[in-house]
């Protein structure tokens, strides 16, 4: 729907669709087909509501165009054309109703002026012509549980997934229906929704994704599909009054409601690199774009000292006479640094033809071309790890400044003003260059150049059972923990893992000598260790060496440990 909260009946009209696509047409209860002629009745109803408001809205719409024809105009247009449309849209959905009811009911979907049983009020049964299908109420139509019929005219025969029925011209007349709409709206959609929505979706009872057509209208009851495309022409009605109304909007959305005038500038930076221009729009606050305000200005002048002097009439000044849309832009080369203001007077003309004098003043910096990049950890950047990079220049905002490099690694972009660079693990270089450039009004400049140096990782640090080399350990407390790990300890960069591929063991006593000498694959004490280390008196020696890791910038050999057992 288009940008209005459901109503109770809509709700309940949206369940009733989830619960109908889950049913097969053969065994459909009455009271799910009277079910079905509640909510539709309460659609038709709804279809009725929604073309009473539109007349309304109509009636206002034309009354302000008679007015104002020469303001309201292009909004009357857009406000005709979007009648036309939703009008042609419904015309097709209607002839769809007609030819499913008719071919369904009445064995021809071309069928008019057609006859129909009902009961009176007294509960006699009565014959009833109605000029077409659609006029026959849904509750008096005895194929309500067909769905084979429907589906022939909606989904087609030609082609298995029921892309050669009406179900598939309808859904390419919402898609054209959406974008004249959109066009019409030129831009004006902020918190619009059109829905008419015919995206393909899986479908949980086929156990497959499914196009429109297929998820809307197949194995679907006459009953059924009468609701739904009762829905669509409320979708469309309901589109056409929140269009109508937004263009309603807009002709007094562009007015000018004011009872002061106040001259205002507007720079387009407050702060410029030497070299470049600085710009900035003058202009009065509600001044019609009918007019032509004449701007006076000198350099220098300040709010004080404009008012004691005569700008029409003193010299050094600028004098500005192009107006675009009531803007005045003024522009002037910068060369020097530091702080520089300007100020002068605008003209306007008054309805009694005279000019009416409106001061101003402004002011802007010069500030020459800098930047700062700082890598968020160190000084340095490591290989194998994504390092973090914070780029920004005084001047302009994160979004403008970008960050390139000259090689040695990938830079990539994680939002305005943040960056992570990593350098190539195959890669001898030991340096790289940062490039920091901004982009402005006027065009992309580069701001500064900047090297870092590449370092590789240092080697980890080996602990045994949690300790590193020179401490004393409790045997119980290895053997508990018979693991080798290899951590960078106090390094800057946080979850920097490395893994143990292989190591030389050998424990040896000052009385026994030797307990066991073993070259290890892996990261854990072997079994032999082990054993040896059960036998092992206190006071004997655990020396590691010869480790080999893995980490994020390759393999490595990283020192060992020497440990004792107490």
């Amino acid at each position: 729907m288009a940008g209005y909260k459901e109503t109770p009946r809509q709700k309940m009209i949206g369940m009733m669709y989830l619960f109908y696509t889950a049913l097969l047409a053969l065994n459909v209860s009455v009271e799910i087909l009277n079910a079905f002629v509640i909510v539709n009745e309460g659609m038709e109803r709804t279809v009725a509501n929604f073309g009473s408001k539109n007349a309304i809205l109509y009636s206002d719409f034309e009354k302000q165009f008679e007015m104002n024809k020469a303001k309201v105009a292009p909004f009357w247009e857009a406000t005709k054309e979007t009648r036309t449309l939703s009008d042609n849209l419904i015309a097709q959905l209607e002839t769809v109703k007609n030819q499913v009811i008719g071919y369904t009911e009445f064995g021809d979907k071309n069928a008019k002026n057609v006859l129909y049983k009902m009961k009176n009020d007294k509960g006699h049964e009565v014959e009833i012509k109605a000029p077409l299908p659609s006029d026959v109420p849904l509750e008096w139509i005895n194929s309500k549980d067909n769905y084979n019929k429907p589906m022939e005219i909606l989904l087609g025969v030609l082609k298995e997934d029921g892309t050669s029925g009406e179900a598939t011209k309808i859904k390419k007349a919402f898609a054209d229906y959406t974008n004249n709409i959109m066009k019409l709206l030129k831009g004006d959609t902020i918190g619009l929704n059109l829905g008419l929505n015919t995206e393909d979706k899986y479908n949980s009872r086929a156990g497959i994704r499914q196009n429109w057509e297929m998820n809307t209208f197949h194995q679907t009851v006459l009953a059924a599909d009468i609701v739904l495309l009762n829905k669509y022409i409320s979708d469309v009605r309901n589109i056409e009054f929140e269009v109508v109304k937004r263009l309603y909007s807009q002709i007094s959305s562009r007015d000018f409601k004011f009872d002061k005038i106040a001259a205002k500038v507007v720079p387009h930076a407050n702060i410029v690199i030497s070299g470049q221009e600085y710009a900035a729009d003058i202009f009065v606050a509600a001044y019609s774009t009918t007019d032509t305000p004449q701007v006076i200005l000198k350099p220098g002048l300040d709010s004080n000292s404009i008012k004691k002097i005569d700008l029409n009439n003193a010299g050094g000044v600028t004098r500005i006479n192009k107006v675009n849309n009531g803007v005045v832009e003024y522009t002037v080369k910068t060369g020097a640094t530091g702080e520089f203001t300007y100020a002068g007077i605008i003209n306007v003309k008054q309805p009694d033809g005279t000019l009416k004098a409106y001061p101003f003043s402004s002011s802007y910096n010069v500030i020459k071309p800098t930047a700062t990049v700082s890598a968020d950890k160190m000084n340095v950047v490591y290989r194998g790890l994504s390092n973090p990079m914070s780029v920004s220049a005084p001047g302009f905002t994160n979004e403008n400044v970008s960050l390139s490099s000259s090689g040695g690694g990938t830079l990539a972009r994680t939002s305005p003003g943040h960056y992570f660079f990593t350098p190539s693990k195959d890669s001898k270089a030991k340096d790289v260059t940062f490039f920091v450039s901004a982009k402005s009004g006027k065009g992309s400049q580069r701001l500064g150049e900047f090297k870092y140096r590449i370092k590789n990782l240092p080697p980890p640090t080996i602990t045994l059972a949690g300790k590193v080399d020179g401490e004393t350990v409790s045997k119980t407390v290895v053997l508990a923990s018979p693991y080798l790990r290899a951590q960078l300890l106090d390094f800057l960069f946080d979850g920097v893992s490395y893994n143990v591929t292989s190591f030389e063991f050998y424990a040896s006593h000052p009385i026994k000598g030797k307990i066991a000498l073993e070259t290890v694959k892996g990261s854990s004490l072997n079994a032999t260790i082990i054993a040896a280390l059960r036998k092992a008196p206190a006071g004997t020696r655990v020396s590691i060496s010869s480790v080999n890791v893995v980490g994020p910038d390759g393999g490595k050999r990283a020192s060992g440990l020497n440990i004792i057992l107490n």
